[in-house]
């Protein structure tokens, strides 16, 4: 397989994991679609909580702007919303999470 068909196909299988229905929402807000992964913990976020994690330190990608490795891949299988809800979030209200107009809420809440 060549190199750009292996690429394209890396990007598809993150495309599809994202469409989960626990991924295709922020993991840090109400209402944000993801479009962002944050590889330390492999949750995807919506553009303002990845920018407001940039701002704390952690790397934010961009879906569609990043080049996966299969590895990469294979965290994010591991990872993403559902299962960081319950390794980070275990026993918080996620009625409680800020909405995704509400900047300061969620920085805090970061």
């Amino acid at each position: 397989m060549s190199s750009a068909r292996k690429k394209k196909q890396l990007e598809e299988e993150v495309q599809k994991l994202k469409k989960k229905s626990y991924n295709k929402k922020c993991f840090g807000c109400v209402g944000g679609v993801s479009t962002y992964v944050v590889p330390n913990l492999w949750i995807f976020v919506c553009d303002k909580v990845a920018g407001l994690m940039r701002e704390v330190g952690f790397k934010a990608n961009g879906i569609a702007m990043t080049s996966w490795t299969k590895e990469d891949v294979e965290n994010i299988k591991a990872g993403g919303n559902k299962n960081g809800r319950k390794q980070w979030l275990k026993g918080f209200d996620l009625e409680n999470l800020p909405n995704e107009d509400n900047t300061e809420g969620i920085r805090s809440f970061i």
